[in-house]
């Protein structure tokens, strides 16, 4: 997200109708990955996901990791569009994350205008209020007949009058189609992983002391099937100093319904919503030694977990 703060506010200092769409078979176009950049006209695609969209007239884009979407400018008026789009995601959800995004960014957003046409629809309309200026942020949340999900949202000052304009060209260029990503899921639905780390140290401190340190931690995360998970996990260390020493145990366990979701780019994400509510989003991805989790590395176990 720190790439898209930097653009905000350019657009402040340089200038101090909805649509809606239905599954279809996405055109052909650029696959969408870090480290390019596109010009206005590109098509661009993302088999993960199952979204394709057109770069709007004008505009220059490249794909940002920290924020997990295509970021635009016009080089003209400094105006900024992000498209966010995901193989699985509720307007209410994907609309909420994104305005979400943006207001921890010292951003604050007043509401002015929000219609759903249906259930699958959702525009809106912001005042945007930054230490470094007033502008407005115009937005359309878009879902498709197969789960997947977009939100673009543009950003400008108070005198760039075409936002809405902006927004609408992206969203009716958008085709979509059967995100890749749904196969992952498959593949997890149940099966169990377990992930360890052990750590320790020990250091001389001179004149006969000492001190030593020890550490050991479990999990065990359980796809239970294709809707329900389990995740526990245990704790332990123990440090002595000078002959003195302490020791600890800590546990955590929730269960509830999973998603693992990808990005425009294929990133993907383990969302977990417990049975107390609580919510956890955790990146995932595939390592040389097992499934890296949160930055855990897990492997496959036969213990059931559910």
């Amino acid at each position: 997200m720190r790439a898209f703060l930097p653009l905000f506010f350019l657009f402040l200092s340089a200038a101090s109708q909805s649509n809606t769409t239905t599954a279809q078979p996405a055109h052909s176009g650029n696959l969408i990955e870090s480290g390019r950049t596109w010009q206005a006209g590109t098509t661009l695609r993302s088999e993960f996901a199952g979204i394709t969209f057109r770069i709007p007239e004008g505009f220059v884009a490249q794909y940002d990791p920290e924020s997990s979407g295509v970021l635009m400018q016009r080089a003209t008026d400094g105006v900024v569009v992000g498209v966010w789009g995901f193989s699985e995601a509720s307007v209410d959800e994907l609309g909420a994350a994104v305005v979400e995004l943006i207001a921890k960014q010292d951003v604050s957003l007043y509401p002015e205008k929000q219609e759903r046409i249906d259930e699958r629809s959702l525009d809106a309309t912001f005042r945007a209020v930054t230490p470094q200026g007033i502008g407005r942020l115009v937005g359309s949340v878009r879902q498709a007949e197969t789960g997947n999900a977009i939100a673009v949202v543009a950003l400008g000052s108070e005198q760039a009058g075409d936002l809405p304009d902006v927004v609408n060209v992206v969203t009716a260029s958008v085709a979509w189609k059967q995100p890749s990503a749904l196969e992952w899921k498959e593949l997890l639905a149940g099966r169990a992983f377990t992930g360890s780390k052990n750590d320790s140290d020990y250091s001389s401190g001179g004149a006969g002391g000492y001190g030593s340190y020890a550490s050991t931690d479990k999990s065990l995360l359980a796809f239970c099937d294709a809707e329900t998970y389990a995740f526990s996990s245990e704790s332990e260390s123990y440090f002595s100093i000078d002959g003195a020493s302490s020791s600890s145990v800590s546990s955590d366990a929730h269960r509830g319904r999973w998603w693992l979701v990808a990005d425009l780019a294929g990133q993907a994400f383990l969302i977990l919503e417990s049975t107390e509510g609580e919510g956890y989003r955790w990146p995932v991805s595939e390592g040389e030694t097992g499934l890296i989790v949160n930055g855990r590395t897990y492997q496959p176990t036969n213990e059931h977990g559910c």
